[in-house]
């Protein structure tokens, strides 16, 4: 095992809570099990639609990266940890190329850690450890337990915050064309000019793709 590896949680923590967006805290929980481990390279995902069917790449660390095409929530290592709900782990002759077909290594893997990241029994995203050496023994996957809730959190909260910025630029961009309908109506009162605005403005808001005025 690695009896050598800690991680040093408390600064982990500090640092997630020093940045309020995923992408920073997915590129800080990669580096910081990089820097544990050592011989590795970590990849972190999020669940990308509302259907849970797709992983969408948000960091990686280490000696990898992740091809741009989508990735079913089902595939290889990442799905077996996700409907398992559970670390797992493989060595290398126990998977082909394609059970990590979607990450661009040069080194020999020597073996596959997937760790899903939830909140109760909502999934939001996988880590994904690739070992280029020693696979993490038991006491270190104690402590990749422990750096899994601390993502899970972050992540969570991360999620909620785009969610909530997402509803405040919506709010903006309503008031925005609610401002140019009211000029254009204080510039003119040619209805040919007023009623294809309002057609025009209602459907940005409603994100219509036909709106019809009657008279």
């Amino acid at each position: 095992a690695n009896p050598a590896v800690a991680f040093p949680v408390a600064e982990i923590a500090a640092a997630l809570l020093a940045e309020l967006q995923i992408g920073p805290r997915a590129r800080i929980i990669a580096q910081s099990i990089v820097d544990a481990l050592g011989d590795a390279a970590v990849a972190v995902y999020v669940v990308d639609d509302a259907e849970a069917s797709i992983w969408s790449s948000q960091a990686t660390a280490g000696d990898i990266s992740v091809d741009g095409g989508p990735i079913s929530v089902d595939a290889g290592v990442l799905g077996a940890a996700a409907r398992e709900r559970a670390i797992l782990q493989f060595s290398a002759d126990e998977f082909g190329r394609e059970e990590y077909a979607h990450l661009d290594v040069r080194q020999n893997v020597t073996g596959l850690t997937g760790i899903p990241l939830l909140l109760g029994d909502r999934l939001l995203g996988c880590i994904e450890i690739v070992s280029f050496g020693e696979l993490p023994g038991p006491d270190v996957l104690e402590g990749l337990t422990e750096i899994a809730e601390i993502a899970a959190l972050a992540f969570a909260g991360a999620l909620a915050y785009s969610t909530e910025r997402d509803a405040q630029l919506a709010s903006v961009m309503r008031l925005t064309q609610l401002y140019d309908i009211e000029k254009v109506f204080s510039a003119s009162l040619e209805m040919e000019t007023l009623l294809p605005v309002i057609c025009e403005k209602v459907g940005d808001l409603i994100r219509a793709q036909a709106v019809n005025l009657w008279m």
